[in-house]
């Protein structure tokens, strides 16, 4: 017959005998019938060219494949869809003709698995040819944590990210996932989590959750505990738990606005300062102390820093003041070489110690302070006694009459009362 398969194509012409020579889908001038490559793998959408649509399903799908075999857009399947892909897609704009084979590995290139290279040489059987292979000695379809690497050249196959702190320890195997390095003092406890760093958060010999190694001085203590070298007072504070002892007070005599028996101040109460003429503030304090020789002679250094105003540096302190350990300070005043009294049973006493705080007093009335205190032995200098404790400021006015004083007060004997 002059037309076996009936498409209007006689058969010593027919292009594609027993098929319908008439329907060429992609246009290569080979029917679908006998076409082995139809269409493009760059023809994303399907409509016959490489164009406007394929470039927006590219840009739409830009970044990290997961996993590699489900994004069509990465064309040369490296886990990617990036500036490569883009650059495939622009060499092949327009129509598709699948009858080249740009790179002779009789491939046409609408149908090339790798562009470039020979598709028939795949060393590890994996389907993807060697010259985009990402793994080349494994299968670059398995990525089991999706990161865009296979498994079998990934040093982290689980993980995706494979190293968040970038110590070298994948984070499945990681202790501490979040630090690096994971454990300076190396006492079990991830930095970031670490209570007490540089010391060893497992050793709390009273049992209060606070190492040994940051026992706070006066703030972790309870009667009989022990942290550290430390002992609880009887009002909480943390002190030495062997030698000298330090008690601060107001008190014992008559000095400035300060008047009456001593009066121990306690940790978070209430410390009355004066105002000075010119309105400089003046703080007077009286010291006991134990394990120091009766009368001995001692060195004082007193400071005060401003509990609300803690700093980095100088430039973040007010004028006349500076910044000694993370707070803002007025200028300290010490060593200052003063005699102690006997009191009996071991007590030395030291009333009306004088420190003239260069700030007014509207700037450090009600503001919380931190009070340090610390005395040595002038004949010893490791007899050391010291305590600082936080208390809240209130400024006894100065005044040469009532009508210096706020409403409510009188002048008595140079303050408001």
């Amino acid at each position: 017959p002059d037309d076996t398969d009936g498409d209007g194509v006689c058969d010593s012409a027919d292009l594609c005998p027993g098929e319908d020579d008439n329907i060429d889908t992609d246009g290569d001038g080979i029917p679908n019938g006998c076409d082995d490559c139809e269409g493009s793998p760059l023809d994303l959408d399907g409509d016959g060219e490489v164009g406007a649509g394929d470039l927006a399903i590219v840009l739409g799908n830009w970044g990290a494949c997961s996993p590699p075999t489900s994004c069509p857009a990465d064309f040369d399947g490296d886990g990617q869809v990036n500036a490569a892909d883009l650059a495939q897609l622009l060499g092949f704009w327009g129509a598709v003709d699948d009858a080249e084979d740009t790179d002779g590995d009789g491939v046409q290139d609408a149908c090339d698995i790798c562009p470039g290279f020979d598709d028939g040489v795949d060393a590890d059987g994996d389907g993807v040819p060697d010259g985009c292979d990402l793994c080349p000695d494994g299968n670059d379809s398995v990525d089991t944590d999706g990161d865009g690497v296979p498994d079998d050249c990934d040093d982290c196959p689980n993980d995706n990210p494979d190293d968040s702190d970038g110590d070298g320890i994948c984070d499945s195997k990681d202790p501490c996932p979040a630090d690096n390095p994971n454990d300076t003092d190396g006492d079990g406890v991830c930095d970031s989590d670490d209570v007490c760093p540089g010391f060893d958060d497992n050793v709390d010999s009273d049992g209060n959750g606070v190492p040994d190694g940051c026992c706070e001085f006066e703030t972790d203590c309870e009667l009989g505990d022990t942290c550290g070298a430390q002992r609880g007072d009887e009002d909480g504070f943390c002190v030495p738990a062997t030698g000298p002892d330090l008690e601060i007070g107001v008190g014992g005599g008559d000095f400035a606005c300060i008047d009456g028996p001593y009066t121990k101040l306690f940790h978070g109460g209430a410390l009355t300062l004066c105002e000075g003429f010119q309105g400089i503030v003046e703080m007077w304090v009286s010291l006991r102390l134990t394990g120091f020789a009766p009368n001995a002679n001692v060195e004082v250094t007193r400071r005060v820093s401003l509990a609300e105003h803690p700093c980095t540096g100088d430039g973040d302190c007010d004028a006349n003041l500076d910044c000694i350990e993370g707070y803002c300070t007025p200028f300290g005043t010490g060593p200052t070489l003063l005699p102690l009294t006997d009191a009996g049973d071991g007590v030395n006493e030291l009333f009306g110690l004088l420190y003239m705080i260069f700030l007014s007093a509207d700037y450090l009335d009600g503001q919380e302070i931190i009070l340090t205190m610390s005395v040595a032995d002038q004949a010893d200098p490791s007899i050391t006694a010291s305590l600082s404790l936080n208390t809240i400021v209130t400024i006894d006015r100065f005044c040469f009459g009532d009508e210096y004083c706020p409403a409510g007060q009188i002048c008595v004997d140079d303050y408001c009362e």
